[in-house]
């Protein structure tokens, strides 16, 4: 798989802390993944984010996005037009008074054709089901269209990787299920690599990969089940598993022959009729 992303010993340093927020991080990201960054308060999660998107740049060490070297002054630009980023309060993304003006914003900044930025504009709001309300006021929304038309205007821009950094931690459960079910299409049906830094639980779970920090450095990196399997060292980072998982960890903890690795509601209920009929 090629790759988007990748990290040379990266390590970084806020101001003159001597205790860094990331500490040897070597690792890639390929294209077409969706992958779940998780981390307790503090970890480096939102710090590893920023430095794919030349928000930051390493104290030590490489980033390269889309092959590009994020402390080369010459490729910002470009590289945050192949990795777009969204962060946790969708206000300080919008910059328009008109849902469609704002998706424009970006494209109009690239200087391209009257009609191809018509031609993006539609297609980002139809991607992300917010074409209706392409003549509304951003302000009159709610919080998951906020952030949707936030997507919408990264997406003008046809980036190749969406960054999602907190993306739903302000919206209530169906504003995070809308956004998470965007970011999971544009995935499947682009082939657009998502990574998606979260506190929720229940996004990791339907990611391809999960990459667990602690302390500013790599703790767990693989798959959800491979990951969430590994109960002691989840714990130790400071995370809660999902729901399921708590169910199936406390029933094997009372004896009972649960598998190691449930991560669904439907799992759990499977592993449950399993030992009931044994």
């Amino acid at each position: 798989m090629d790759e988007i992303i990748r990290f040379d010993g990266v390590s970084f340093f806020y101001g003159k802390s001597e205790t860094p927020a990331l500490k040897n991080i070597n690792m890639t990201i390929g294209r077409g993944e969706f992958v779940a960054v998780l981390g307790h308060n503090g970890s480096g999660k939102s710090t590893l984010g920023k430095l794919m998107n030349c928000v930051l740049t390493p104290t030590e060490g490489k980033v390269y996005t889309a092959g590009m070297d994020t402390s080369d002054e010459a490729n910002v630009y470009e590289i945050r037009r192949r990795a777009g980023m969204i962060f946790q309060n969708p206000d300080n993304q919008l910059v328009a008074t008109v849902v469609e003006d704002d998706v424009a914003f970006a494209p109009e900044n690239l200087g391209l054709p009257r009609e191809e930025i018509r031609r993006r504009v539609d297609e980002s709001l139809k991607a992300v089901g917010m074409y209706d309300y392409r003549d509304h006021t951003p302000a009159n929304l709610s919080g998951g269209q906020k952030q949707r038309v936030a997507i919408a205007g990264v997406l003008a821009m046809e980036p190749e990787c969406l960054i999602m950094d907190e993306a739903t931690s302000m919206l209530d459960p169906v504003g995070r299920r809308e956004v998470t079910a965007i970011a999971h299409r544009l995935n499947e049906e682009r082939g657009m690599t998502v990574i998606c830094i979260t506190h929720h639980m229940s996004e990791a779970v339907s990611a391809d990969r999960v990459i667990v920090l602690k302390s500013g450095e790599i703790l767990l990196d693989g798959t959800p089940k491979e990951v969430f399997a590994q109960r002691e060292r989840i714990e130790e980072s400071g995370l809660i598993p999902p729901q399921p998982s708590q169910l199936a960890n406390a029933l094997r903890d009372e004896g009972f022959d649960i598998p190691a690795g449930v991560l669904t509601a439907e799992e759990c209920i499977d592993a449950v009729k399993a030992l009931l009929k044994g």
